[in-house]
């Protein structure tokens, strides 16, 4: 798993130096969890040794939940491979908070993609009962983290 990138504010230098150049005061804008997701992107929910992949719907910045439709589960061994791939494409939709979520890059997920596209069609059932059991032990996780 990649670390999440800390933020970092420019030196005092280089603003005086963006403010020397343009002849205008340099605006910061820090992205928050939300707003660095975008309709159609994809992401993924790592959880222990698995990564649920999904496409982003709509963010709620109000909430700092978004929007997401489920597409694959991927179990993953120690190096971070998939290992099995559960095709998700046909189960509920979810309203998550996004701050749980990273961007996927399209070197790991496109080989997902790939897998679920060229599997045998799955019992809607057997996907929403991998899709719950992952969602459900996320949140018992969660839940015990906070209590």
């Amino acid at each position: 798993m990649l670390p999440r990138l800390a933020r970092l504010d420019p030196p005092e230098w280089y603003l005086q130096f963006q403010r020397f150049l343009t002849g205008h005061p340099v605006t910061i804008v820090h992205m928050n969890s939300v707003s660095m997701f975008v309709p159609c992107q994809i992401v993924y929910l790592p959880y222990q040794q698995q990564r649920l992949y999904a496409e982003v719907i709509q963010t709620l910045e109000a909430t700092g939940k978004g929007w997401v439709r489920p597409l694959a589960l991927a179990e993953l061994e120690g190096d971070g491979s998939p290992v099995t791939i559960h095709d998700l494409r046909f189960t509920s939709d979810l309203l998550w908070p996004l701050d749980g979520f990273q961007i996927a890059l399209d070197t790991e997920v496109l080989p997902v993609l790939e897998s679920i596209t060229h599997q045998e069609p799955v019992d809607v059932s057997v996907s929403r009962a991998h899709l719950h059991r992952f969602i459900a032990q996320l949140w018992a996780t969660e839940n015990s983290k906070n209590h």
